[in-house]
């Protein structure tokens, strides 16, 4: 259980961050972008933040999931998985 947890924590941090010091935008769907281009750090928490399930690779961006909108505690904007 607390393996889960700190998952959970390590992936909220990298959201948080990435809220903070990233390039984030919506696309028409009111998807929730998490912009990676030329960010090898950003492929990295990509990679990370996709293998849980709380986001997918959509080429530049990670699109959060449900799950991963949870997280950012982002309101108004729909999941990729939805």
């Amino acid at each position: 259980m607390k393996e889960k947890y700190d998952i959970e924590h390590a992936c909220k941090c990298i959201i948080y961050l990435w809220q903070q010091y990233g390039d984030i935008s919506t696309n028409n769907e009111k998807h929730y972008l998490l912009e990676h281009r030329n960010m090898s750090a950003g492929e990295e928490a990509t990679d990370f933040l996709e293998h849980y399930g709380y986001g997918i690779d959509v080429g530049y961006s990670l699109a959060l999931t449900r799950k991963g909108l949870i997280l950012a505690d982002e309101e108004g904007c729909k999941g990729i998985d939805e």
